[in-house]
């Protein structure tokens, strides 16, 4: 790998590719490190780290496609886009994974941010489709991985009922839009359409518990 910038002859570079596109060589040579990433954009979220903090010179196999940076930039590295035609007729078949997606989430999880979080566990559902019991076992593992206008919260402390949200505040949460919009779907990734009478047993509980001997705000009620 390379980290220097200026090491990187990137105009010879760019013509080397577009003779391997022309003799339809870019799959062969994908297993060579000939992909430079992409350095942080100036917007991207403070609060998240950037895969490549420097420049890197990669295979077609360890990077994405620039269209990816909001989505994976984080956890993956990412292609230069003027490169990114190349890497594509480099990998293949090659194609976003579920645990790519899975280990953004985590990072949004563990420093408490939602950027782009509507689209990534949309597209993470769209991926998951026939194999949703692998995405619920990667989302359980993640524990409090369902975002809402309150952070993120456990599936358990989540209705897709805005009354059930509405009644039970602040024990119980509305996901976000794009997950409410596709019910069936996140359905199926262990969020309850509404709470059923286990649920309600267990939430009075919590309320008993949490307000044994306390004053309740009529907020709260």
């Amino acid at each position: 790998h390379t980290s220097n910038p200026k090491e990187i002859p990137t105009n010879k570079l760019r013509m080397i590719l577009s003779l391997a596109e022309e003799k339809k060589m870019l799959l062969r040579l994908s297993n060579l490190n000939l992909y430079p990433t992409m350095l942080r954009p100036a917007h991207y979220p403070a609060e998240l780290q950037w895969k490549a903090n420097h420049m890197l010179m990669v295979n077609a196999n360890d990077t994405f496609s620039y269209e990816h940076a909001e989505l994976l930039g984080s956890v993956r590295n990412i292609c230069q886009p003027e490169f990114s035609k190349f890497l594509k007729m480099s990998q293949g078949s090659a194609s976003l994974k579920i645990l790519d997606l899975i280990d953004q989430l985590k990072c949004l999880i563990q420093n408490n941010s939602q950027y782009e979080v509507g689209r990534l566990v949309v597209l993470l559902a769209q991926l998951g489709e026939g194999k949703m019991n692998e995405v619920r076992q990667h989302l359980n593992a993640l524990g409090k991985w369902v975002p809402t206008a309150q952070g993120f919260k456990s599936p358990h402390k989540v209705s897709l009922n805005s009354n059930d949200a509405r009644k039970f505040h602040p024990f119980v949460f509305l996901p976000i839009k794009e997950i409410q919009e596709r019910k069936k779907t996140f359905e199926k990734l262990g969020i309850k359409e509404e709470l059923e009478e286990t649920d309600l047993l267990e939430l009075l509980c919590l309320i008993k518990d949490t307000y044994n001997g306390k004053t309740i705000s009529k907020d709260n009620l």
